[in-house]
């Protein structure tokens, strides 16, 4: 499908927030946010087989697109990514309000990140993240 992504060198199931959080307190790489995964089930028995976890590809349902724009300002770019909830997903007027997990119907994050592209000084970056979540109305269906 068109609409599943991936990313080798980083983690779009989670938040520019969280993957600094991460890396600055040098927990586990590999710790990818399992509601956003879609092919979880394929490698959770998969995982056990590998010893390299690089090998195993974690999709991800939604939307990732980048553009740079220069302005009279100063050059950016802007990220956007999308993730699908894989948790009580489903088509529109079928899957609404919460189910007794406390799931969202057609949960999705978005997160857009402007990252300033000047020319800084090494190991420092000028970069903002907005997450926005949505989801169905907030009724027991």
């Amino acid at each position: 499908s068109k609409d599943f992504y991936f990313s080798y060198t980083y983690d779009i199931t989670s938040s520019l927030q969280d993957n600094v959080s991460r890396s600055l307190q040098l927990k586990n790489e590999y710790a990818f946010n399992d509601e956003f995964v879609w092919n979880t089930f394929l490698l959770t028995e998969f995982s056990n087989i590998v010893k390299r976890k690089d090998w195993l590809l974690h999709l991800s349902y939604g939307f990732v697109g980048s553009v740079s724009v220069r302005s009279f300002a100063f050059p950016f770019s802007i990220s956007l990514i999308a993730r699908r909830s894989r948790f009580y997903a489903g088509t529109r007027y079928l899957k609404r309000g919460v189910n007794e997990a406390g799931k969202t119907g057609n949960f999705v994050e978005i997160e857009q990140i402007v990252e300033d592209e000047r020319i800084q000084a090494p190991g420092k970056i000028s970069i903002s993240s907005y997450v926005h979540v949505r989801g169905s109305i907030p009724v027991l269906w």
